[in-house]
């Protein structure tokens, strides 16, 4: 039988060099065959050149049988081959579907246009993703979706035989491995298939025969079996001499010191039937067994740029498709939020889109902490078997029981895109070196920001809070450090750009500064992300002033997988809540309304794919704006004002029954000339003489400066109290590790 394609002998030239030199192969109908090679050996040239886009000057190229050397492109694709050329070449302005009707632009007749539809329902059929984009401007798609597209296009022309050139180029691993699937469906569905790939490992799985090109020649071919086994290919393009896998060592029985006659236990029977099972499995294929079989970890660019780039409309519907769903998943499996549901007159099919959100009663954060009469907090609360639970973090407890934070394999996967989509937002990318000093434990907070990183691709240098952060900080951003008093440099991958922190430890970097004589100008320190905590306008004023670098916030909560939840863009002042996974609310403490944009309320949030714990109408406690207007950076997912504080009482001084936000005071606190960043708050006991309570304050600064008497100025100014203020040396208020304690009982305060 003869082949489908035969190439002859086949030379090519750009211009005076000789790129193919008398290149031979053929493709049988119904086969997979891949061309495997290093970069720039021609086997882009190769496909090229059977598709007449390279002209050849020698040799022949024949198709079911008849030359088509010296034919026009166009006339090559009406003969029944498509090429899908590398780096995908879509029309990036058109849409999805206008470049799947470009690709049958050939096709003539009456029967074209009803042709055309089936062929794009069986588009659809192959490429979900695609039908769901088929609206979306192509150049909006990610790498993998591109790749999809661009095949899908070579097949609207109804061809023979598909030329694929590079389809893994510039993927993930795992959109690698998704890209191989559908060339093999493709030979299922009795395409032929003509692969040129440097990704020789995944190409030789897939092929039923190959070839390996050399500087424009076949050296090699055979079956694709036959090359993996061929130690050449082995030690160039499969890894360093791959050692064949053993077979499993024998198991000797426990039995060996047995008497005669003596019964077999549990043990030895265990252990006979292992030894059977694996004596009868077959022999795993070697790069089955390889880690390059597995997906990358870390995200391709793509990801993020579609993710942050999604328009409202998208958000929207990716919200009211998810919303049932997460609910139905709640009312079957959490028996607290089955209870608290059906108390609320819901059944299992009550929410069926995003209009029926208001619906869900609201979850305060007392239901879901443990309690003497709810000892068993966790079991109420998990929607998950407990072997389906792969990670568990707790809150910090100081507000009471710590909450219970479980995680499936699947939410950890989430938690980490959703915190490396934020670091994206904060302007963090591939290239930069994170410095990440936070605490990492029991609490939440670091697993995250730790995981998120990874996932972004940033080079994350993680060290701990504790004696001597400092100066572990200074030497990663000098790029130097101090050893029997002389000044040793450190490795460049230790020097980092990037800082990632609690909000309290941003005046740590004022003070190492002064302590060390160290200019802002010294150092590599580009990027800061900070959370954990609420910080004001003025600390990050005075960073902004010292570093020339306006701090972004990374804003999450344990109940919401942790950090990742929301992110501060490059135009500052408000977070950008990562809306495909969240749902947002700002109400009304009181009333539980909406909040009028423009004032302060209530941030309220929904998970929508949370497996293990999920979570509905939270109410976080933290107070933010609702913001009137859309983000200027762009950026549909929902912008809110950013957290200066929470609404309880833990972050609130009343002081003769004035409400004074911590946050807001610190604002007038810092922007005093002459004060430093550390201070402590209490109420006194001894009252006024109108009776009411007095705010006392401590703050390190120059004892010389009249900086009490400015302060308190101000805030009988603000808030109409006299506070009395003290002023004390540097260094003479207590630093700690963790978050910052800025507000004290009487006796503490005195204690400072």
């Amino acid at each position: 039988m003869s082949a489908l394609l035969q190439v002859n002998s086949l030379d090519t030239f750009y211009g005076p060099i000789q790129a193919l030199h008398g290149v031979s192969l053929e493709v049988q109908a119904g086969e997979i065959v891949a061309v495997i090679g290093a970069n720039g050996m021609g086997k882009t040239t190769l496909l090229r050149a059977i598709s007449g886009v390279v002209p050849p000057r020698g040799g022949d190229v024949r198709f079911e049988g008849q030359s088509i050397a010296g034919l026009q492109p166009e006339q090559i694709v009406r003969q029944g081959i498509s090429h899908v050329p590398e780096r995908r070449e879509l029309f990036a302005s058109m849409t999805v579907l206008e470049n799947l009707e470009l690709g049958a632009y050939h096709r003539r007749g009456r029967e074209a246009k009803t042709g055309v539809q089936r062929d794009l329902e069986n588009i659809w059929e192959i490429f979900p993703i695609l039908r769901a984009r088929q609206r979306q401007v192509a150049g909006t798609l990610s790498g993998g979706e591109q790749q999809m597209l661009a095949i899908a296009r070579g097949l609207m022309a109804r061809p023979k035989l598909l030329l694929l050139d590079e389809p893994s180029l510039g993927l993930a691993p795992l959109l690698v491995q998704e890209v191989l699937r559908v060339v093999v469906l493709l030979r299922e569905m009795g395409r032929t298939v003509l692969l040129v790939e440097q990704n020789a490992s995944g190409a030789l799985w897939i092929a039923d025969r190959a070839y390996l090109m050399e500087v424009g020649r076949i050296v090699l071919h055979g079956t694709a079996q036959e090359l993996l086994k061929d130690e050449r290919i082995r030690r160039a393009y499969l890894g360093q001499c791959i050692a064949p896998l053993r077979r499993p060592h024998k198991i000797k029985s426990p039995s060996h010191g047995r008497k005669a006659g003596e019964k077999r236990t549990a043990v030895s029977r265990r252990a006979t039937a292992y030894r059977t099972k694996i004596t009868k499995r077959k022999e795993v294929p070697p790069m089955k067994m390889l880690s390059e079989a597995l997906p990358s970890f870390t995200l391709p660019d793509e990801y993020f740029e579609q993710r942050v780039g999604y328009t409202a409309d998208e958000i929207e519907v990716i919200q009211d498709e998810a919303l049932p769903k997460a609910f139905a998943h709640a009312f079957e499996h959490s028996p607290f939020y089955r209870a608290k549901f059906s108390a609320a007159g819901l059944t299992h099919d009550s929410i069926r889109g995003l209009h029926d959100l208001t619906r869900l009663p609201f979850t305060a954060s007392e239901e879901i902490r443990p309690s003497p009469a709810r000892a068993h907090g966790s079991q109420r609360l998990v929607a998950v078997g407990r072997q389906e639970i792969s990670l568990v973090h707790t809150s910090s407890g100081t507000t009471g029981s710590p909450k219970i934070f479980a995680y499936t394999g699947q939410d950890i996967a989430r938690w980490a895109a959703n915190t490396a989509t934020v670091f994206w937002i904060n302007g963090f990318r591939k290239g930069d070196i994170v410095l990440g000093v936070m605490p990492f434990g029991e609490f939440t907070g670091g697993g995250g920001l730790y995981l998120g990183l990874i996932a972004l691709g940033a080079t994350y240098l993680p060290i701990s809070l504790g004696p001597g952060v400092t100066d572990k900080v200074l030497a990663h951003l000098l790029g130097r450090v101090k050893i029997d008093g002389h000044e040793v440099p450190i490795d460049p991958l230790l020097r980092a750009n990037g800082l990632l922190c609690l909000a309290s430890f941003l005046p740590r970097l004022e003070e190492m500064l002064d302590e060390h004589g160290v200019r802002p100008e010294e150092l590599s320190l580009t990027k800061i992300s900070c959370g954990a905590e609420p910080s004001s306008d003025a600390v990050r004023t005075r960073i902004a002033e010292r570093f020339g670098i306006w701090p972004r916030d990374n804003y999450g909560l344990g109940e919401f997988y942790g950090p990742g939840v929301a992110g501060d863009c490059e135009v500052g002042g408000g977070l950008h809540v990562l809306s495909d996974a969240f749902i947002a609310e700002v109400v009304d403490p009181e009333t539980g309304e909406p909040t009028p944009a423009g004032e302060m309320g209530e941030l309220v949030l929904t998970s929508l794919h949370k497996e293990a714990v999920p979570v509905f109408r939270y109410r976080t406690g933290d107070r933010v704006m609702a913001l009137p207007q859309n983000c200027p950076c762009g950026n549909a997912h929902k912008w809110i004002g950013r957290v200066p504080g929470r609404i309880s009482t833990d972050d609130i001084m009343i002081p003769g029954g004035v409400v004074i936000h911590r946050t807001y005071l610190e604002d007038i606190l810092l922007q005093v000339d002459g004060t430093g960043t550390e201070y402590a708050l209490t109420v006194a006991d001894h009252p006024t003489r109108k009776g009411l309570q007095r705010l006392y304050i401590a703050i390190e600064g120059d004892p010389q400066a009249n900086i009490a008497e400015v302060i308190s100025h101000r805030i009988q100014v603000e808030y109409n109290q006299s506070p009395i203020v003290t002023v004390v040396p540097p260094g003479t208020i207590p630093r700690r590790p963790g978050k910052a304690r800025r507000i004290f009982t009487p006796e503490e305060y005195r204690r400072l």
